[in-house]
């Protein structure tokens, strides 16, 4: 959902994703 994809890019662009290097996020709904 649209929601999701917002968390997503949410976390991203904090401070908590900083741990985060060479990962592939999949923002598919589980399809």
């Amino acid at each position: 959902t649209a929601e999701e994809i917002a968390e997503a890019i949410y976390w991203l662009a904090s401070d908590k994703s900083s741990y985060a290097t060479g990962t592939t996020i999949d923002l598919s709904g589980g399809r």
